[in-house]
Formats: C-alpha cells, structure tokens, sequence
C-alpha cells in the first residue's frame, strides 16, 4: 500500500533560477535534514535509502519524495498511453482517434481530467484553452566591488529566471507528513533553488491538503510525476530524457562542487516496475562529482496507470 499523497500549492514571490524539479527540491531537503538533525543522522538516512534500493520496495524507515512543481492543476502528459484508436468501428472514428492521439503526443502538460482519464486507459477529453505556461523573465544585476562598495566597471550581466502569477503545485509523498513538512519549512524559508541572496527562488506556502488518486486494481503501470533515474526494478516503459548538469551545495556554505552530467527520465514517463507499485520510483545516485560525499535524489513521485500494451509495439525509449 502506498504512503499518503498531499497537495502543496505555493505562491511564487520572485522568479526562480529554473524550474522546481523532484530531485533538486529532495536534495535541498537533504541538506535541510542535516541542518535539523546532524550530520550523521543525514548519513543514516541516505545508508536506508541505498540499502532499500537492491531489495523490491522502497522502504527506508523515513519516506518523502515530490513531484516537478506544476502550474495550478495541470499533470505532466503521461508517455505511451494511447489513445484507444483501434476501437472505433467506421473508418471516420478511426481517423478522429489517430488524430487525437497525436494531439495528446504533442502536449507536454495536461489538465487533471485528461490525466485521470488517460490512467485510466479511457479517451482523453483535451481542453482546447491555452494553459499556463511559465514566464521566462530577465534580470540585471552587477559584480560589486566588495572593497569600495561598488560596482565594476563593465561587470553588468544578465539573469534569465522562471516566473507565474498563478499557484505552483507540487505533490509530496510521506510516511511521517509532521516531520516532511517540518524538513519543507527550512527549504521554503531560505528560498529554493539557486540565486537566493540575489532575490531569486522566494516562496509562499499557500495551502496543503491530503490528496486521493483512485484505485486502479487493475494498473499495471506507473507514471512518474517529477524526474529521476530509474533503480534496477523500475522496469522498462516510455519516458523523455533530460540530461542534467550544474553544480551543487556542499554544505551550509556553497562552494562550486562540479556535478558530472546525469541523465534522467523526464516527468510523465511510463513504466512497467518489477516490483510492488508503492508509488515512489528512482534511486540515490553516487558518483556525480569528485567530492564523494555529494549524491543526487533522482526520486519522485509515481501514480499507478492501466495501460494497453500492444503486441509488437516498440516500447523502450517510444517517446525518444
């Protein structure tokens, strides 16, 4: 049985320096939990979640992952399900069916409706609104000259950041909500994402509310609503691949710790696990920079899915 599923909706108070992302908000977490706990309670924590992840669930004795943040109530579009575009019974039906499955392809997000009725193996209902979309919104800021004060000559520069007036949703899975939100406050109050002494990644806790997804007794499939990289029985299906690069935070001071390129699988994949569906999927990930202390929390959130499976049909990699 999975963990309990909440909504989170936050007001953005200033851009952000990219989109909130599963993994980047789970890592700031972890730094969070060291601030609150120390640091070897930090390690023991990491130790559960890496032992659990040779066996067929997750489960260290503490569990929260997040989805990406969404605009309002839209879904990432999930990857490989179909349209039932065989079921029509004239030629004109089937056309139409063809049609709209290739109009589903083509969006990234969905609204809610869409989304519940495509896990449910049913035809989607796709609105024809324009949906909301992030802002891309641009900056100036100045290199200052530390020792008189002021700034140098020449040293304008540029900052592009992400930006909606309208609420970002973000969904958090947890067997222990008290201390996750616990954990989540110390993220919010110190502003997420980088940029943050410059303005940047300033947030609003809006509301958060218990979320129930129906049961699919039949689902055979789950869909990952933030990004990650798949452990080794999170099975085979359709997903989008983003590779991801930057640096990362060593501490409560930032140092430019190098993280080596990673590829994820992109929100809205679709797989098949081998293993229990208990709504969590990816791994911790060693190894992404020359400091060995430094991993990445490629987890997320997952939604169970029934999904038509077609014979012959091409299935790892579909949506590359």
């Amino acid at each position: 049985m999975s963990d309990p599923l909440y909504k989170i909706q936050l007001a953005l108070r200033s851009p952000v320096l990219a989109p909130i992302t599963s993994d980047s908000l789970l890592g700031q977490c972890f730094w969070a939990y060291r601030e609150l706990w120390g640091d070897l309670a930090l390690q023991a924590w990491l130790a559960e979640w890496k032992t659990s992840q040779a066996t067929s669930v997750h489960v260290p004795s503490f569990r929260m992952a997040f989805s990406n943040a969404m605009i309002s109530d839209l879904f990432p579009r999930p990857m490989g399900l179909m349209t039932p575009a065989r079921e029509g019974t004239t030629k004109a039906e089937r056309i139409r069916l063809a049609k709209l499955g290739k109009q589903v392809k083509r969006q990234r997000w969905i609204t809610k409706d869409a989304f519940l009725q495509l896990i449910r193996g049913e035809t989607p209902t796709l609105s024809t609104d324009l949906l909301p979309e992030w802002e891309i919104v641009e900056s100036e800021h100045a290199t200052m000259d530390r020792q008189r004060g002021t700034t140098l000559q020449g040293q304008l520069y540029t900052v592009t950041g992400w930006m909606t007036d309208q609420p970002v949703t973000l969904y958090l899975r947890t067997n222990d909500f008290k201390k996750a939100m616990t954990i989540l406050r110390v993220v919010i109050t110190k502003g997420i994402g980088g940029g943050v002494s410059r303005g940047y990644g300033h947030v609003q806790l809006l509301n958060v509310k218990e979320k129930q997804i129906p049961e699919l007794p039949d689902a055979n499939a789950e869909v990952w609503l933030g990004e990650g990289m798949p452990g080794w029985l999170d099975g085979q299906g359709a997903y989008r691949l983003r590779v991801k690069y930057g640096y990362a935070q060593t501490g409560t001071h930032a140092t430019r710790a190098v993280k080596y390129p990673m590829m994820l699988f992109e929100a809205g994949s679709t797989l098949h696990p081998m293993r229990p569906m208990d709504g969590y999927a990816g791994r911790i990930v060693e190894g992404i920079s020359d400091q060995s202390a430094i991993v990445q929390g490629a987890v997320t959130v997952t939604i169970p899915a029934r999904v038509e499976v077609r014979k012959g049909r091409k299935e790892i990699g579909d949506e590359n």
